[in-house]
């Protein structure tokens, strides 16, 4: 296919990155690259027609924070819950050094509250048996954990407000010869402000990641 010249004006890139484009008078002209991350974008008020943006943020969740983590005993993270959100996901995927439970403590100025002001209500399905469980206490009791794959999520309900903060829980653990899998809820029965959560097994280590994620507000 023959490719015919639109113009006797001509251009070349003088840049890495920078674009030939058409304009509105049938002349050639050179879009200037970008800065990193941004994406090329249609915009008709321009002279080419076209021009470099940053991309919105994707409509909905927002990365906050992650961390990965080896034999640790437990994992804390710090300002993560602020005004910007009244909602918040967090993932989680790890092993254990041991089986037994994982635990969720919230914190405020990088200090775990440790208070008797937690509950967790659970539902439990190990193979064909099930039970329901309420545990009161120090923290709250959202996972099972074995030594081989463990995963869930959970999410956190005005934890920065000083309201009572809520949360609700989903997770599962790939024993040897068991798989568990489990759903809660959790409530802070004080109305208190927090920026934060502390990870942990009750017993031994856990080697793996959590990602944190703020929800949008509309």
């Amino acid at each position: 296919m023959a490719i015919t010249k639109a113009s006797s004006n001509a251009v070349a890139p003088a840049a890495k990155g920078d674009l030939v484009v058409g304009s509105a008078t049938n002349d050639s002209g050179v879009l200037a690259v970008g800065s990193a991350a941004q994406v090329l974008t249609v915009d008709s008020t321009t002279a080419t027609g076209l021009k470099w943006a940053t991309p919105a943020s994707g409509a909905g969740m927002t990365f906050i924070a992650a961390e990965t983590f080896s034999a640790v005993s437990s994992v804390s993270f710090n300002n993560v819950f602020t005004s910007t959100y009244r909602n918040y996901l967090v993932l989680f995927d790890w092993t254990g050094s041991a089986n037994n439970s994982c635990k969720i403590r919230l914190r405020a100025s990088g200090t775990d509250e440790t208070g008797s002001n937690y509950n967790t209500q659970r539902f439990l399905a190990v193979n064909a048996s099930t039970g329901v469980y309420r545990v009161p206490g120090t923290s709250w009791e959202v996972m099972e954990q074995s030594v081989n794959a463990n995963g869930g999520y959970m999410y956190f309900f005005n934890p920065q407000t000083s309201n009572k903060t809520t949360g609700i829980h989903t997770g599962y653990s790939n024993g040897d010869t068991a798989i568990e899998y489990l759903v809660g809820s959790n409530i802070y029965n004080a109305s208190t402000s927090f920026d934060g959560f502390t990870f942990y097994p009750s017993s031994g280590t856990a080697t793996g990641a959590i990602r944190v994620y703020g929800l949008a507000n509309s």
